[in-house]
C-alpha cells in the first residue's frame, strides 16, 4: 500500500494516543533513509539547541545574575518566540531589548516544543539567569504538542494518573535513532483497514458528542504545567506575561473548529490561574484590519505558506508587551 500513513491519523488532535502516531508517522517518512548523529538530542527536553552554550538564541554570552541596573527578561515559547523565518535581532525578544532601556533579554524559545516544554527548559535552565520578568510565548498548536509524548521529536509529556496527580513520563527521553526503529516495527505491524474503521468511529464520536471531555482532559495537562510554572516563579517573585499567538491564515479565511476551541480553552485556563496575557489575534486587529495584518505582520514564503512574524510583526508585539507591563511604573531593577 502506497497510502500516507499520516494522514489516516489526521484530524484526531483530541485524542492525544492517535495524534502521536500521527507526528510519528510524519516523523518515519522524514527519517526514512535513518538519522545522521543528531546534535540537538536532550533527555531532559526531548531536543535543544546550543547545548554546551547558554540554550539561548544569538552568540551573546550571560552571567548567572543580572547587573546592577539591568532589567532581565529570559522570553521561552516554541518557533514564534524562537523567531523563525527572520534574524537574532529581528525577534520580538530582541526588539524588547532594542527598545527599552536598561534591559536585557535572553531569547530561550525553542521551535517545536510544546507548553511543557518550554516550561521543563525554564525551570531547568532558563531559573538559572535569574530573571525580572518571564515572557511565554504560546502558539495555537502548542496546545496540542503539550498533549503527546512525540511530536518532531520524542519528548517528555505530563500524564494524569488514576489517583489525580500527574507524572512526568517518557524522561529520560529516547534518543532519536532509537525512536526510528521503534516507529517502524509498529507501522510495519499495522493492519490499515483496522485502523482506518477505528478512526472512522473516533472521528463520528468526536463530531457529535465527546469533543469538550477530550478538550477537558488536556486543558488538565496544561493547567498543571503552568501551574509548576507559576510556582517557580512565585518562589523567586518573578513577573510572568502569556502572549498567544495566532496562526497567520487566521487573518484572511475562517479558523477551524478546533482551532476556535483551543483559543478559548487556553484563554480560558489564562483567566483560571489569574495569568496576565495578551491574545495577539484580538490585539493587533485593534489598530489594523485583517489584510494589513496578513500582508505585513507575517512572513509570505516563496511557496506561498505564511510563516512565523515578521520583522515588523515582532516589532508591533514588542510595543504591545511593553504596554502591558508598563516598564516605567512597574518595574525598577
Amino acid at each position: 500500500m502506497t497510502f500516507d500513513r499520516a494522514k489516516l491519523y489526521s484530524g484526531l488532535q483530541h485524542y492525544p494516543q492517535f495524534s502521536k502516531i500521527k507526528y510519528e508517522s510524519i516523523f518515519l517518512d522524514k527519517h526514512a533513509d535513518g538519522i545522521t548523529e543528531n546534535q540537538n538530542h536532550d533527555p531532559l527536553l526531548g531536543w535543544d539547541f546550543d547545548i554546551k552554550g547558554n540554550r539561548a538564541r544569538g552568540n551573546k554570552q550571560y552571567t548567572d545574575l543580572p547587573d546592577s541596573g539591568i532589567l532581565r527578561i529570559v522570553t521561552i515559547g516554541d518557533s514564534f518566540t524562537f523567531g523563525n523565518d527572520v534574524q537574532d535581532h529581528e525577534s520580538f525578544s530582541a526588539r524588547l531589548e532594542q527598545v527599552v532601556a536598561n534591559t536585557e533579554t535572553i531569547n530561550m524559545g525553542v521551535p517545536g516544543y510544546g507548553i511543557d516544554q518550554a516550561i521543563l527548559k525554564y525551570i531547568n535552565f532558563g531559573s538559572l539567569y535569574h530573571p525580572h520578568i518571564v515572557i511565554l510565548g504560546i502558539y495555537i498548536e502548542d496546545y496540542e504538542r503539550t498533549s503527546v509524548p512525540f511530536f518532531a521529536y520524542s519528548k517528555p509529556v505530563f500524564t494524569l494518573k488514576m489517583d489525580g496527580h500527574f507524572e512526568l513520563f517518557n524522561q529520560p527521553v529516547p534518543k532519536p535513532e532509537d525512536e526510528l526503529s521503534r516507529i517502524r516495527k509498529q507501522a510495519n505491524g499495522e493492519i490499515y483497514s483496522l485502523a482506518l474503521i477505528k478512526n472512522l468511529s473516533l472521528r463520528l464520536k468526536t463530531q457529535f458528542i465527546g469533543r469538550e471531555t477530550q478538550l477537558i482532559k488536556i486543558d488538565k495537562v496544561i493547567t498543571h504545567s503552568l501551574q509548576l510554572l507559576i510556582a517557580n516563579l512565585n518562589s523567586t517573585q518573578t513577573k510572568l506575561l502569556v502572549v498567544q499567538f495566532p496562526n497567520g491564515k487566521e487573518f484572511h479565511e475562517t479558523p477551524s473548529v478546533w482551532y476556535q476551541n483551543v483559543s478559548s480553552h487556553l484563554i480560558g485556563i489564562y483567566k483560571k490561574l489569574n495569568i496576565q496575557y495578551i491574545d495577539l489575534a484580538k490585539a493587533f486587529r485593534i489598530s489594523q484590519n485583517n489584510e494589513t495584518i496578513s500582508k505585513h505582520y507575517y512572513v509570505h514564503r516563496p511557496d506561498g505558506s505564511i510563516g512565523h512574524l515578521s520583522p515588523h510583526g515582532n516589532t508591533q508585539t514588542a510595543k504591545l508587551i511593553i504596554d502591558a507591563l508598563d516598564f516605567n511604573m512597574t518595574f525598577t531593577p
